[in-house]
């Protein structure tokens, strides 16, 4: 917003003001005495015989009052936008090493272990897969699993590559595909519920994040289960 006086050296006076003829917001916010100056200088250099009419006063005071009043308000939700960032941070520190799961798909696979998952259905499927591929997008495994019930169903991957040889260590995405009746057509794939450590906080201006030692990255509302 600009306050702009129509004239600081007004018909009759002959005087000239040295204040600026334009004064900007970030001006009238460190400086609040520049505005009475301008004031003060158009009352003294307006002629006496056609003097300023008072509703520009008025108006102009307005002005004022409602960029004093936003700067105001904005100094209000700095600060509440800065608390909110600690209190997230000192959240988001609490869960470090700590083990969460979410619907990343992606799972650590560790030498001569299994890797247990889960997942969601809404409704009862009579053929349910469940597809691992490698960091690189290739098919490791793929072996049926139970989705007779619908919610919550608890699965393991026992390990073994397609050939049925231990897979080499490391992350692997496991999604679940649903058919249709027939057992022949594809009609849904969906993400898997995998557990892992959180490894890092990322705090941000506007939201803060956690980095997972299966290398997926969740915020605080996409964890489903958080482990003591």
């Amino acid at each position: 917003m600009l306050i702009e006086p129509t004239d600081t050296s007004l018909s009759g006076s002959g005087v000239a003001t040295s204040l600026p003829t334009t004064i900007d917001k970030d001006q009238i916010s460190k400086d609040y005495d520049m505005f009475l100056r301008l004031m003060t200088a158009q009352l003294k250099n307006q002629d006496p015989l056609q003097p300023l009419d008072g509703t520009e006063f008025v108006a102009q005071l307005a002005q004022f009052s409602g960029v004093e009043q936003q700067i105001k308000t904005n100094e209000r939700l700095d600060a509440l936008l800065g608390a909110l960032t600690r209190s997230a941070a000192e959240v988001s520190l609490g869960f470090l090493g700590r083990t969460v799961e979410t619907a990343s798909s992606a799972v650590e696979l560790e030498a001569g272990a299994p890797a247990p998952f889960a997942f969601e259905v809404a409704l009862p499927a009579k053929k349910a897969v469940a597809v691992v591929t490698n960091a690189d997008g290739v098919e490791a495994r793929k072996f049926d699993v139970d989705a007779s019930r619908p919610g919550r169903t608890e699965a393991l991957w026992d390990g073994l590559d397609i050939i049925g040889n231990p897979a080499s260590p490391g992350v692997y995405t496991i999604r679940i595909q649903i058919y249709d009746e027939a057992g022949k057509k594809l009609v849904e794939e969906l993400p898997t519920l995998t557990r892992a450590t959180v490894v890092e906080a990322r705090i941000g201006a506007d939201s803060s994040t956690l980095a997972l030692s299966n290398g997926a990255v969740a915020t605080l509302s996409d964890l489903r289960v958080i482990e003591r």
